[in-house]
């Protein structure tokens, strides 16, 4: 594997780990958090959820190329 690949993948665990840790802390606490607390934590969701894909994305063009 590529070392620019090996990155990517490393950028896609972190960043699924805090995806994860948001994903908890918001479903546990669900009930007491106020309507625009929790829509943050979704749009946290949201973006790092877009930020696993675009390392995936990357890893598949580096091993293309």
């Amino acid at each position: 594997m590529k070392f620019d690949a090996s990155e990517h993948l490393q950028g896609a665990e972190i960043t699924s780990q805090q995806l994860t840790a948001i994903a908890v802390a918001a479903g546990e606490s669900a009930d007491q958090l106020d309507q625009n607390t929790l829509a943050l934590c979704f749009q946290v969701i949201e973006r790092l959820g877009r930020e696993c894909q675009a390392h995936l994305k990357q890893v598949e063009v580096t091993l293309q190329s």
